[in-house]
C-alpha cells in the first residue's frame, strides 16, 4: 500500500503513544532490603584500642608496615591472572546490561532490494501480521527505512533492566571479594614464609649449639668424665634437629613457591621482593567493632544484589503473561525503473501497531511466575545464611586473636624460664652435679618453646589478616 506521509497521523499516533506510557505500571514486587540486626561482636576486646588502629580500606596491608608485603602486595594486583579474568567477568556483565538497556529504545533498520527480471516476480508489502504478496514483471527497485518500538505497558523492560543491573553489581562485588581473597592469602603465605624463616634459623643455632656441646662431650668422653651413653644421646638430638631443620627447608620452599604464584610472578623474580625482614609486630584492632561494618563484605553485598535481582525477575515473569504491544512503521522508495525510484509517486509509509499475547500455554507462565518466587527465596536464604556466616568469621578471628595473644604472654614467660633452665643446667653439668642428659632435657625444652613462640607470632599476623578479610577488608 502506498501512501503520502502525513504529519499529522504521525503526530496522533506519537501521542497515543505518549498517552499509553505515560499510564505504564511495572508488574511484580518492588526490592526491599531484607531487615538484618547486626549484634555487638562477644569478642570484640580480644584487642586493645588505639588510635592508629584506622588504616584506609583499600590497603589494608600496610597496617602491618612491612615493605617486603607491600611490594608483593602491589605485585599481585597488577600481575595475578585471577584478578584479570574477575575483571573480564565484570565487564562482561556491564555488557549484557547493555544489551537489556537497549530494548527501552526504538530499534530501526534500513533496506535495499534491486530485482532484474525479464519475468514475472513475486514482491510482498511487510504489513505486520499480514503480509501481502502480488507478482509483477520486469525490474523493481526498493529503499525502505523501518523501526519499531516495544510499550512497556506492564515494566517487563524495566525489571529486565532492575536485574541486570544488579546482577552487574554481584559481578563487580565478586571482583571485590577476589581481590580480597588473594590480598588477604598473599599477606598470610607471606606471614608463614617468614614464620618459617625464623623457625628455620632458630634450628640452625640450636644445631650448631648442640654440635658444638658433642665434641665437648666427647672430649670428655675422652677423658673418662661422660658416659659412652651420654654421647650417644647428643648424637641422636642433633640428628634429630638435623632432621627438622631439612623439614623446615622444605616447607619454606614450597611456601615461597606458593607466594609466587600468588604473586603472579617467577619464582625467580621474587627473590629481590622479598627482602630479609623480621616478623612484623599485628596492628591493634580497636575494641568493640560494630557489626554495622559486615555491610563492605563484597560476598554479603553480592548475595544481596542476586536477591535484588531474583526480585526483579518475578516481575519479568509476571509480564510475560500479558499482552505485548509494539509501534512498527515503515517508509520508503518503490519503483519499477530506477529512474523514478525517488520520485514522489514512489514513496510509500506505514505505520501501526502490534498487539501480541498468548491464549492457551498449558501452564506455562504460571509455572514460570512460580520457579521465579522459588528463586528469590532462594536468593533470600542464601542472603542470610552469607549474613550469619560473616558474623561467624568475625568471632572466630577475633577469639583466635585474643588466645593466641594468650599464648604469647605465657610462652614468653615459659621461654625465659627455658633460658635460665639451660644456664643452669650447664652450669651444674660443669661441676658434675648432673648429667649431660639434664642439658638435653632443658635444651630441648628451651627450642621447643621458642618455636612455639616463633608460631604464635605467625598466627597473630595470619589471625589479624583472618580479622581482615571477616570484616571485609579493614576496620573504621
Amino acid at each position: 500500500m502506498k501512501s503520502r506521509f502525513s504529519p499529522s497521523a504521525v503526530r496522533l499516533l506519537l501521542a497515543t503513544a505518549a498517552a499509553a506510557l505515560s499510564g505504564c505500571t511495572a508488574v511484580g514486587p518492588d526490592y526491599r532490603k531484607p531487615a538484618a540486626v547486626y549484634p555487638a561482636f562477644r569478642n570484640a576486646s580480644a584487642a586493645t584500642p588505639a588510635p592508629e588502629a584506622a588504616r584506609p580500606h583499600a590497603a589494608w596491608w600496610s597496617a602491618f608496615g612491612d615493605a617486603a608485603l607491600d611490594r608483593l602486595e602491589a605485585r599481585a594486583l597488577a600481575e595475578n591472572p585471577g584478578l584479570a579474568a574477575a575483571a573480564a567477568r565484570v565487564d562482561a556483565a556491564r555488557a549484557r546490561l547493555g544489551v537489556v538497556r537497549a530494548d527501552r529504545l526504538p530499534s530501526a533498520e534500513s533496506t535495499g532490494t534491486a530485482i532484474l527480471a525479464s519475468e514475472g516476480a513475486t514482491r510482498t508489502i511487510p504489513v505486520p501480521g499480514h503480509p501481502l504478496s502480488y507478482r509483477t514483471r520486469g525490474d523493481s527497485y526498493d529503499l525502505g527505512f523501518g523501526a519499531s518500538y516495544e510499550l512497556d505497558l506492564w515494566g517487563r523492560v524495566r525489571r529486565e533492566v532492575q536485574s541486570s543491573a544488579a546482577q552487574a553489581a554481584a559481578s563487580e562485588a565478586d571482583a571485590r571479594a577476589t581481590r580480597l581473597a588473594l590480598c588477604a592469602d598473599l599477606a598470610q603465605t607471606y606471614f608463614l614464609y617468614r614464620e618459617l624463616e625464623a623457625e628455620a634459623s632458630i634450628e640452625t643455632r640450636s644445631i650448631a649449639v648442640q654440635a658444638d656441646n658433642l665434641e665437648i662431650l666427647r672430649a670428655r668422653q675422652r677423658g673418662g668424665f661422660a658416659t659412652d651413653l651420654d654421647l650417644e644421646r647428643a648424637q641422636a638430638e642433633l640428628a634429630t634437629s638435623q632432621a627438622d631443620a631439612a623439614d623446615l627447608v622444605r616447607r619454606r620452599e614450597q611456601t615461597f613457591d606458593a607466594l609466587a604464584l600468588l604473586a603472579g610472578t617467577d619464582p625467580a623474580e621474587l627473590t629481590p621482593l622479598v627482602a630479609e625482614t623480621r616478623l612484623p609486630s599485628p596492628p591493634r584492632i580497636p575494641a568493640g567493632v560494630p557489626s554495622e561494618v559486615l555491610k563492605r563484605r563484597p560476598d554479603v553485598a553480592a548475595a544481596e544484589e542476586r536477591l535484588q535481582a531474583a526480585t526483579a525477575d518475578i516481575g519479568v515473569a509476571i509480564a510475560d503473561r500479558y499482552p505485548s504491544f509494539q509501534l512498527t512503521g515503515s517508509a520508503g522508495f518503490d519503483s519499477l525503473a530506477l529512474r523514478t525510484l525517488l520520485q514522489e509517486p514512489s514513496r510509500y509509509w506505514q505505520l501501526g501497531p502490534t498487539l501480541t499475547g498468548s491464549l492457551f500455554d498449558g501452564g506455562r507462565g504460571k509455572a514460570q511466575v512460580a520457579a521465579a518466587r522459588a528463586e528469590a527465596s532462594a536468593a533470600l536464604a542464601d542472603y542470610r545464611t552469607q549474613c550469619l556466616r560473616a558474623l561467624g568469621d568475625v568471632e572466630d578471628a577475633l577469639v583466635a586473636l585474643r588466645q593466641d595473644s594468650v599464648r604469647d604472654d605465657a610462652l614468653r614467660r615459659a621461654l625465659r624460664a627455658s633460658r635460665t633452665a639451660v644456664q643452669l643446667a650447664n652450669e651444674r653439668y660443669t661441676h658434675g652435679l648432673t648429667n649431660y642428659l639434664d642439658v638435653l632435657d632443658a635444651q630441648r625444652s628451651a627450642l621447643q618453646v621458642e618455636r612455639s613462640l616463633c608460631e604464635v607470632d605467625g598466627a597473630r599476623l595470619t589471625g589479624t589478616v583472618q580479622l581482615v578479610r571477616a570484616l571485609g577488608g579493614g576496620w573504621d
